[in-house]
């Protein structure tokens, strides 16, 4: 068992010190607890770093947006590759959540993007064609869906596209 001890001088109503008092609390309970609470987060930690090591080993470009940062998504190492960009710079990946998808040549608007609509509809966004403007001007046509993200707490933390290229099909 473990005690936390607390000494406080005894005073009088005079206000003269006339003694000692301890008073022993039992954290046992507290010290397990914590201890608990790290083995939690270690684990927690060694999972999330296998989820991003698998995400950037899938050969689907991947995009999630958090609606703590809706301008904002990160991107794997595929989805670096798909838009041009160094795909061995450091994780997290960066870019606006705004993707550079067009249809029939025109920039989609902010209200059809992918994570934007499945975050903000909490729906699923069926799987479409499109195409990929790159960093260099360059073009790919890829298919895209995307869907919410969900939470234990009921809201959405954001939503998840996935990307393939589909250039030499066509």
């Amino acid at each position: 068992r473990r005690y936390a001890m607390r000494i406080l001088p005894y005073r009088t109503v005079a206000d003269m010190i006339s003694g000692v008092v301890l008073t022993f609390v039992d954290i046992s309970r507290i010290t397990e607890a914590e201890t608990r609470i790290q083995e939690l987060t270690d684990s927690l930690k060694d999972r999330v770093v296998s989820l991003e090591t698998l995400l950037d080993l899938v050969p689907v470009g991947v995009f999630i947006m958090s609606t703590d940062t809706p301008d904002q998504a990160s991107l794997n190492r595929a989805a670096a590759r798909l838009l041009g960009r160094d795909e061995a710079a450091p994780t997290p990946r960066m870019l606006s959540s705004e993707l550079p998808l067009h249809a029939e040549g025109v920039m989609m608007p902010r209200a059809s993007q992918p994570l934007l609509r499945a975050a903000h509809t909490r729906e699923p966004v069926p799987p479409f064609e499109a195409q990929l403007r790159r960093e260099d001007g360059s073009s790919l046509d890829v298919i895209v869906t995307a869907t919410p993200l969900a939470s234990a707490k009921g809201k959405p933390p954001g939503a998840i596209a996935a990307m393939v290229d589909i250039t030499d099909r066509r």
